[in-house]
C-alpha cells in the first residue's frame, strides 16, 4: 500500500509517543514533496500543506467497525472544516513502523502515487468486509497545525499577559463559534479539552490570526446526529452542554486559566443561545437526568443507527473532567471540581458550577455518585450499533 510506505519511509520527527501510538511532523519543503504532488493527487486543493501531522496507533486487538467509525468522522470534520485537512486515514493488519528517532527511510517514489488512485476500490462504511473483525494498526495524515489548545494556554501563561493575549485572539468567541459550528453540523463531542482542540496562526505575533478546530474523534464520545434530530434548539443545548464541559475542565485542573476566559465565553455563549436557554428553558431536559434522557442518534451514510444516549455521554464526561473522576476525585489536590448534588438537573448544576467563579458548585458527602459510579459507556459497537 503506497500510504503505508509514505508514513514508514518519509522524513519525519516524532513529536509525541504513547504505549500504543505516536505523532510525527512532516516538513513538506525537506521532505521534497513538491506542490505537483498535491496537486495531481487532489486536483481542487488551491494550498498545499507546508506540514503534515501523522498519527500512527499500534494496539493488536482494534474493533474494526470502531476504527472505520472514526475515520468516517474524521472524515467528515474535515470536510467541513471541523478539524484539520485529511489527506489519507486507514488502518492494516501489518504494524506500521514507529520510531524514536527521526525518520530518514528510503526515497519515496511519488510517481507511484497515480498508479494507487487507479487500483483504489471503492470504500463502503457499512460493508461487513470493513466493520467485521479486528486490526492490527490505523494510520493518518492531516495538515499540521501549531499545536494543542493546552500548548497554547501554557505559552500565554508564561508570558504573565493571559488576559490581553486571550482578549486579542479573540478565543472565546472562537471557540464557542467552532463548538456551535460542529453543533450545526450534528457533531455532539463528549470529549473536549484544551488537548483536543488544535490552534495555528498565519503571523506568530498578531494573536488576532488565530484559529482553531477539533480534533480526536472517538465514536465512543464524538457523535453523529441525524439530519432529522438537528433542531435549531438541540443544537444549541450540545453546543451549551460542550461548552460547559470545556469550562468544567479548567475549572477543575486549570484555575487561572477559568477565570481568564469564564467572563467572556458566556458572554459569547448566551449571545449564540440566548440567556433563555441558559435558565429555566426545559429544551434542554434530554440533558438534565443523570439517569436517563434517551436520544436516538443516526448516520444515513453509515447506513447504521448509533443508539447512543448523548446525555450518558454528557454525564459520564462531566464526572470524569470536571468531577475529577479521572484523577480519583483527589479533593486535597483539585478541591475545586464539580459535586453533584442527587435528583437535580445534572445540565443545571453543570452551568452554575461553571459560572460561579468561586464555588465548587452544589455540594454533596463524598464523590459524585450514580448509582454507585457513572455508567461506564459501552466498550463494543455491538452495544450501541443496529442494522437497518
Amino acid at each position: 500500500m503506497w500510504w503505508k510506505s509514505f508514513v514508514e519511509n518519509i522524513e519525519q520527527t516524532i513529536v509525541g509517543k504513547g504505549t500504543y501510538n505516536s505523532v510525527s511532523v512532516v516538513d513538506c519543503q525537506k521532505a521534497l514533496i513538491k506542490r505537483e504532488f498535491w496537486e495531481d493527487l487532489f486536483p481542487n486543493i488551491s494550498h498545499p500543506p507546508e506540514k503534515l501531522a501523522i498519527r500512527k496507533g499500534h494496539k493488536p486487538g482494534l474493533d474494526k467497525g470502531d476504527v472505520v467509525d472514526e475515520i468516517f468522522l474524521q472524515c467528515y470534520c474535515a470536510f467541513l472544516g471541523l478539524g484539520p485537512r485529511l489527506f489519507a486515514a486507514f488502518y492494516t493488519d501489518v504494524p506500521v513502523a514507529i520510531t524514536n528517532n527521526d525518520n530518514r527511510g528510503q526515497q519515496i517514489t511519488f510517481d507511484r502515487i497515480s498508479t494507487w488512485c487507479e487500483e483504489r476500490k471503492e470504500f463502503h462504511p457499512n460493508n461487513k468486509l470493513y466493520r467485521e473483525g479486528t486490526v492490527e494498526s490505523t494510520v493518518s495524515v492531516s495538515e499540521a497545525w501549531t499545536g494543542s489548545v493546552a500548548v497554547l494556554f501554557k505559552v500565554w501563561k508564561d508570558t504573565q499577559d493571559f488576559k490581553s493575549l486571550c482578549a486579542q485572539s479573540n478565543f472565546s468567541d472562537k471557540l464557542v463559534g467552532i463548538i456551535h459550528k460542529a453543533s450545526e453540523a450534528g457533531i455532539f463531542h463528549g470529549d473536549i479539552t484544551p488537548g483536543n482542540l488544535l490552534y495555528r496562526v498565519s503571523d506568530p505575533s498578531d494573536y488576532s490570526t488565530l484559529e482553531l478546530c477539533l480534533t480526536d474523534f472517538d465514536p465512543g464520545y464524538c457523535l453523529l446526529i441525524d439530519s432529522r434530530n438537528r433542531t435549531p434548539e438541540i443544537q444549541k443545548c450540545m453546543t451549551t452542554a460542550t461548552v460547559a464541559m470545556f469550562l468544567g475542565f479548567l475549572k477543575c485542573y486549570d484555575s487561572v486559566v477559568y477565570k481568564h476566559i469564564n467572563t467572556p465565553v458566556f458572554q459569547e455563549l448566551e449571545r449564540v443561545v440566548s440567556t433563555t436557554l441558559l435558565g429555566t428553558d426545559p429544551t434542554c431536559d434530554f440533558l438534565a437526568s443523570v439517569s436517563g434522557g434517551r436520544f436516538t442518534t443516526s448516520s444515513s451514510r453509515l447506513h447504521s443507527v448509533f443508539d447512543r444516549d448523548v446525555a450518558q455521554v454528557f454525564r459520564t464526561m462531566v464526572f470524569h473532567y470536571a468531577g475529577g473522576d479521572n484523577n480519583q476525585h483527589n479533593p486535597g489536590v483539585y478541591p475545586n471540581c464539580f459535586k453533584w448534588t442527587s435528583n437535580e438537573s445534572l445540565f443545571r448544576q453543570l452551568l452554575s458550577y461553571c459560572r460561579n467563579v468561586g464555588s465548587s458548585g452544589a455540594h454533596s458527602s463524598g464523590r459524585p455518585v450514580v448509582h454507585d459510579s457513572p455508567t461506564p459507556l459501552p466498550t463494543s459497537p455491538s452495544q450501541f450499533l443496529k442494522t437497518p
